[in-house]
């Protein structure tokens, strides 16, 4: 579909934009749906994949206990300081019990 070329400003950031034409913006906005379309649809079948490799491993191990341990992980492999975390993690084990 063709659509009939209009002089408008555009709004970006709050900033107004020079004068661009509506068929411009329209074939961006059908370039960006399509790409982000197809992020989603990749996200979509990563979180399939993901839910079957789960599966797979759901009678050979506890996975909600895999799971705690795998956000421990990722937060002490962006922390600077492990050491701190095991005396915090100590502190709060010893008052709750």
């Amino acid at each position: 579909m063709i659509f009939p070329v209009y002089k408008y400003r555009g709004i970006n950031n709050g900033k107004i934009l020079g004068a661009v034409t509506l068929s411009q913006d329209t074939q961006l906005i059908k370039e960006l749906l399509e790409k982000l379309t197809a992020v989603e649809n990749e996200m979509s079948l990563l979180r399939e994949d993901r839910k079957d490799l789960v599966g797979e491993y759901k009678e050979k191990l506890d996975i909600k206990a895999f799971q705690a341990a795998m956000r421990i992980f990722k937060i002490r492999r962006q922390a600077d300081n492990n050491q701190v975390i095991d005396q915090i993690l100590t502190v709060m084990e010893v008052d709750n019990g």
